[in-house]
């Protein structure tokens, strides 16, 4: 549930980004997408989709300005627990994305998946 809160929380910062382009704004997304390193992974697909959108849009001369290094140190500052946790540990998350593979999506195909099953 929380991972929800913090990409809402980043797609806030987006907006307010794209309206004003202030460094707190940038500030927010980082602690959003540090927040969401503390919850679950996944935030990892927001941080890529935000950069893809970045480079293919006008908005891209922002990668030229500081906001974009400072919501990525910021979020892998606050997110960091989770990082090295995850280094120190050999990265289970590895380990049960392999596992859920393995035990439960074999039996579930890629047309099973886009299909409706009720």
């Amino acid at each position: 549930m929380f991972d929800q809160l913090w990409w809402t929380l980043g797609l806030l910062a987006l907006v307010k980004i794209s309206q004003c382009n202030r460094m707190r704004w940038w500030l927010l997304l980082g602690v959003a997408g540090g927040l969401g390193l503390l919850t679950k992974f996944s935030i990892f697909f927001f941080g890529f989709g935000v950069l893809v959108g970045l480079a293919l849009t006008a908005q891209r001369r922002a990668l030229g300005t500081a906001g974009p290094y400072l919501a990525v140190g910021t979020a892998l500052t606050v997110g960091s627990p989770s990082l090295v946790g995850q280094i120190v540990l050999g990265f289970p998350v590895i380990d049960h994305m392999r596992d859920l593979q393995s035990e439960q999506l074999e039996r579930l195909s890629a047309a099973d998946f886009l299909g409706d099953r009720c």
